[in-house]
């Protein structure tokens, strides 16, 4: 007897209804964070509820290398730095942006900069022992304004009678009275000129126009005065590596820019100085 094709689907049915249903997925659970990517969340959680954060680490680590400074760079009038990047990175020492400004800076000899601005990048600083491990950039810009200058140069060369040097409009000027060939020649010299690189690190005087007591003068006269005045910046002396890259009359001042090392100083420990 044929049977037909609703009596075969009702039997389909009836047999699908009596087998065992599928157990249900158990949900995935999240995967298990591990204890050293928690640690800087856990210690910056702590610090923010302590309503300290990024200001604490932060000064912390501008304090630890503020009082480093005068014996890397040099006695100064005052150190300011500041420093800038996430917290979590800095509580692992990791610095986007690091600034120190120092004014009233002696960092060779006689020299006096009235304003030092130093700029690192990418640093790595142990928190621990306030020293740098790495640094990835350090550029520096250091202005001596005309009353430094004047001093500076006056200092080393004090048989330049009535020595005056005027900065302005990208020119320098130079008054002087000097004893040129012993005791015959002797007059006031007015001398011009420009700022340029010298050798080892160093900024030197060259002048472009001579007037002696409105009559012209030899070549010596010229060579008498700048080889007294120069160099009118010396870096070659400084604590700290630099290397001097451009320089530039202001108003008032010279202003010269570079780069600079202070890895090594920042990055010995007290114990080994």
């Amino acid at each position: 007897m044929r049977t037909s094709f609703l009596g075969i689907l009702i039997k389909v049915c009836c047999i699908g209804s009596l087998l065992p249903m599928p157990a249900p997925k158990a949900p995935k659970l999240p995967r298990t964070v591990g204890i050293s990517t928690m640690i800087p969340i856990i210690i910056s959680a702590a610090l923010l509820l302590a309503g300290c954060g990024e200001g604490y680490v932060g000064r912390k680590i501008e304090a630890g290398v503020a009082k480093r400074l005068p014996d890397i760079i040099g006695p100064a009038d005052s150190y300011e730095v500041s420093v800038s990047g996430r917290t979590t990175k800095m509580i692992s020492g990791r610095i986007s942006h690091m600034t120190i400004h120092g004014k009233g800076v002696r960092p060779a000899g006689d020299l006096f900069v009235d304003d030092l601005i130093v700029d690192m990048r990418d640093v790595e600083f142990d928190t621990d022992k306030d020293r740098l491990s790495e640094v990835g950039e350090t550029t520096f810009e250091a202005t001596l304004l005309e009353k430094s200058l004047n001093q500076y140069v006056s200092t080393r060369q004090p048989d330049l009678k009535d020595l005056k040097i005027t900065l302005k409009n990208g020119k320098a000027t130079v008054y002087t009275k000097p004893n040129i060939i012993g005791s015959f020649i002797s007059a006031s010299i007015t001398i011009t000129g420009c700022a340029e690189l010298g050798p080892r690190n160093t900024v030197n005087f060259v002048p472009d126009k001579l007037s002696v007591a409105g009559i012209s003068m030899p070549e010596i006269a010229i060579k008498f005065v700048t080889e007294r005045i120069n160099p009118v910046m010396d870096m070659s002396l400084a604590k700290f590596p630099a290397t001097i890259k451009s320089v530039s009359i202001i108003d008032r001042g010279i202003k010269i820019k570079g780069i600079a090392d202070l890895k090594n100083g920042l990055g010995d420990s007290d114990d080994s100085r």
